[in-house]
């Protein structure tokens, strides 16, 4: 992402990074020291947590009213309404990912900087391309 906002309090990488160290140390050892239980314990916060980047990064329709356009729609409906010399049929979808389209909106008080408009956002995004990288694209 090419906006810099912080939140006060919370460094998020030695944050993230101190909390999967155990999971790393423990992933470390023979499967026989691990345990069933932590196994088990282990398997279902990581799942848990994979599911809320994926419930975060999910793709979201707008349109455009041409190749790159400077503007995109929310709906087609806001894109007629705008534009009333198209047809639906000439308007163009493209995904976003629904989150980083938020960070990318948002004003952030002051903090930030908004250099990469949406194309940062254009879905599948970094995160989803990170996961399905590390995932095997399903395998």
């Amino acid at each position: 992402m090419s906006s810099s906002c912080s939140t006060k309090g919370w460094d998020s990488m030695t944050d993230l990074t101190n909390l999967l160290a155990p999971f790393q140390a423990r992933a470390s050892l023979p499967l026989a020291a691990y345990g069933a239980p932590q196994l088990e314990e282990d398997r279902a916060r990581l799942l848990a947590a994979l599911e809320g980047v994926v419930a975060l990064h999910k793709p979201v329709t707008y349109w455009m009213t041409h190749e790159d356009a400077d503007i995109s729609y929310r709906t087609k409906q806001d894109a007629l309404e705008e534009r009333t010399d198209l047809a639906e049929s000439d308007l163009i979808p493209f995904e976003l990912c629904a989150h980083c389209k938020t960070i990318e909106d948002s004003p952030c008080e002051g903090e930030c900087t908004m250099e990469a408009g949406y194309r940062e956002s254009l879905y599948p995004c970094a995160t989803v391309r990170a996961v399905v990288a590390a995932l095997g694209e399903g395998k």
